[in-house]
């Protein structure tokens, strides 16, 4: 008699399944959460990896003695009609290049300085992004995407760029000021070049061109018009163009005046601490040219400080957030998981009373949770493996993939931690106690 009807009333207390009737919108909001949890803390470490890899960068040369500054000089003379504009940006490269032709006297004379050059880039900065083709096509496939173009790294140099820091040509020979006359089409490229996209085949006399996307559209660049082919001449070290990024890291250096260059990055060898030098610097450029700015002086391996700096609060950050999400995330499945035990005590009491197993009665009351969690991880697995391919620009390698299931499992046990003590609790049930109160 105390079973009498409990069939019925069983069915009606089950009826909203093996899970909690929150709805699509709570559902949601557990798989969101949970995603985020398992993204952010890849992120961080990402963010910290990177900020690492930047500071451990092989410049190719001794950073210690190199004071390093950004010039940028006024423009007089502006007008709008078109051929007065060209003759002003003429006379202002002539006037740019006469400046810095003092410039480089002024700072010569001075005792403490061996080698001046200028270029538009630095290591420990950015490089220009370039598309590249190469004659006959390069021994390791592009990007199919791409139709044979390399997405690699570019700067442009002064032809004195690698003798005063003392960087080494591996192969071929360094520029000289006879590759800057108008004819003059030579290229020097680094080792990465030669290994990823030559497949370490004899760079030199082998010819290349470049171009700049001027559009992104579905992933893929509309290019601008290529420039002429220029011939391979030397190879140079990486010099950290482009660390984190493992294609980028490959590049190309062409030979340019300093008029020609913007931005443009005046580096200093000098005998002794590069730092005792700047106001110096700044009190020849004032003299030669009030027009003559400089910025950001500072010895060479300081020029990333302000990087790293915003890349290790964006660690602590995402750090942060991680924290968070995870609490929330473990407070967030427990609480649903102890309400849904609590609110369905009744019916677990009767299933047991009836027969029913403890796997079973488990299997039942926490399916939709743990179908939750997994969503969650499952989605923020995706997500990091779509970083892996829009950052390496490639299908993960196995390596990556096994180590993106392995922290999802991890995470995956994390979140479900969070319904040992539920567990028990439901485990703790006792038939007889629902039946007397049956």
């Amino acid at each position: 008699k105390v079973t009498r009807g409990l069939g019925t009333q069983l069915r009606a207390t089950a009826a909203g399944g093996g899970g909690l009737g929150f709805g699509g919108v709570w559902t949601a909001v557990i798989v969101a959460q949970v995603a985020v949890t398992v993204v952010f803390p890849v992120i961080a470490f990402v963010t910290r990896r990177a900020a690492d890899d930047t500071r451990a960068i092989d410049a190719g040369f001794d950073t210690q003695f190199v004071l390093s500054a950004r010039l940028e000089m006024d423009r007089d003379g502006s007008s709008a009609a078109g051929a007065l504009r060209d003759t002003t940006e003429a006379a202002f490269h002539a006037r740019v290049a006469a400046t810095h032709q003092e410039l480089e006297r002024r700072l010569l004379a001075e005792p403490t300085v061996a080698g001046v050059t200028v270029a538009n880039w630095l290591p420990r900065l950015y490089p220009g992004d370039y598309f590249v083709a190469v004659d006959e096509r390069g021994a390791v496939p592009s990007d199919p995407r791409w139709s044979g173009w390399y997405r690699l790294s570019g700067a442009s140099v002064d032809p004195a760029f690698f003798s005063v820091l003392g960087v080494p040509i591996l192969a071929g020979r360094a520029f000289h000021p006879g590759d800057l006359d108008s004819g003059g089409r030579a290229t020097i490229v680094n080792e990465s070049f030669v290994k990823k996209v030559l497949g370490d085949r004899n760079p030199i006399g082998r010819h290349i061109r470049y171009t700049r996307s001027v559009a992104w559209n579905d992933g893929l660049p509309t290019f601008d018009e290529p420039s002429p082919w220029y011939e391979i001449v030397g190879v140079a070290p990486d010099m950290g163009m482009a660390p984190v990024d493992a294609l980028s890291s490959a590049g190309f250096f062409l030979p340019a005046s300093p008029g020609q260059l913007n931005p443009r990055y005046l580096a200093i060898k000098v005998r002794g601490d590069p730092s005792t030098l700047i106001p110096r610097v700044r009190a020849i450029a004032l003299d030669i040219d009030p027009a003559l700015r400089l910025y950001d002086a500072m010895p060479i391996d300081r020029l990333d400080d302000e990087d790293l700096n915003t890349a290790r609060f964006a660690y602590r950050g995402f750090v942060a957030v991680s924290v968070l999400a995870l609490m929330l995330s473990l407070a967030g499945i427990y609480a649903v998981m102890a309400f849904t035990v609590a609110r369905r005590s009744r019916e677990i009491g009767i299933r047991v009373a009836l027969g029913a197993g403890p796997r079973r009665v488990l299997v039942d009351l926490f399916r939709r949770p743990i179908i939750q969690v997994a969503l969650g991880v499952g989605t923020g697995a995706l997500v990091i493996v779509g970083f892996v391919v829009l950052g390496a620009r490639d299908l993960p390698t196995p390596g990556q993939f096994a180590a993106v299931v392995g922290y999802s499992a991890l995470m995956l046990a994390v979140c479900l931690l969070s319904c040992v003590v539920p567990t028990r609790r439901a485990l703790a049930v006792q038939p007889t106690d629902v039946l007397k109160a049956e």
